[in-house]
């Protein structure tokens, strides 16, 4: 294949949803479900409890695969570009599934997770600040330990 053809994105439209399908054994959490949402558009997921909303956010961040159907983000297919896919999204989930280390600070746990990507310490650490800059914190906040943090708070954290 040749150079740059494999990340060639598959539609125009930054969430495409095509008659997606996901059963749990004989139970359909989601049958038939399409829709789309162009570059610059809000788009809100709305439903009853049990609806498939949270199935569907975990199809579009790679989590979990359809049934059957297809679903893309940024023109990439989620079911072969995952690892792409979660570079360009960031997901925050119901609170109470938060992956936090709520013993650390918000700053260590955002550099936590820089260390998983390789980076050198100074890079972490920059990048970590730098994005907790971005989501309102300031070092009061930063260097507060997440269990003292807000709701709204441990979320920010959550996004780095």
């Amino acid at each position: 294949m040749a150079k740059g053809k494999k990340d060639a994105k598959e539609t125009y439209r930054e969430i495409d949803i095509i008659d997606l399908k996901v059963a749990f054994g004989k139970f359909y959490a989601l049958k038939g479900v399409s829709f789309f949402a162009n570059k610059k558009e809000f788009l809100g997921v709305i439903g009853a409890s049990g609806a498939g909303k949270t199935t569907v956010l975990r199809i579009l961040t790679g989590q979990i695969r359809p049934t059957a159907g297809k679903a893309f983000v940024g023109g990439y297919d989620v079911t072969k570009k995952g690892n792409l896919i979660s570079l360009l999204v960031g997901y925050v989930p119901q609170l109470e599934h938060l992956s936090l280390y709520y013993n650390f600070s918000a700053l260590q746990n955002a550099e936590i997770f820089g260390r998983l990507y390789g980076l050198r310490p100074k890079e972490i650490e920059e990048r970590s600040r730098n994005v907790l800059e971005i989501l309102g914190f300031d070092e009061d906040l930063m260097t507060k330990t997440v269990s003292r943090l807000s709701g709204g708070e441990r979320k920010r954290v959550s996004i780095t």
